[in-house]
């Protein structure tokens, strides 16, 4: 929230290392190397604020870092935010890997929480199978 009289801006829904990175690619253009989980919350950033290139750019991270043991959270942030490109690889990936991501906690995790999401995958999925 801006104050007026301080001429400040306070950015209260992200953190320091976010914050910075989203200003560093603001003025540079750079996203430096960062892991998964960091690109998930610097893709949120991007998408609170409206920073779609960034945001593409946290999206192409993701799809490189993709794995079985990440891919549950990614594919949440791809439905949460929108985005289908990071939808169907991720979609694409559980596809190619399903008989190892089922066994998985996360996985699990996934289809209690978010049905819609699970069927959106499983059932072309079993329409190939069928």
């Amino acid at each position: 929230m801006k104050d007026k009289l301080n001429k400040c801006l306070e950015v209260c829904d992200v953190d320091t290392d976010t914050l910075e990175r989203m200003i560093k690619y603001m003025y540079c253009d750079v996203v430096e190397d960062i892991g998964w989980k960091d690109a998930c919350l610097l893709y949120v950033a991007a998408h609170t604020y409206a920073i779609y290139s960034l945001k593409q750019k946290c999206s192409m991270i993701l799809r490189e870092s993709c794995c079985l043991s990440n891919v549950c959270e990614i594919i949440k942030h791809a439905y949460n935010y929108e985005d289908e490109y990071l939808k169907t690889f991720t979609k694409q990936y559980i596809t190619g890997h399903y008989r190892e991501i089922k066994e998985a906690n996360e996985w699990k995790l996934l289809v209690a929480a978010k049905e819609k999401l699970v069927l959106d995958i499983v059932v072309p999925l079993l329409n190939t199978h069928i």
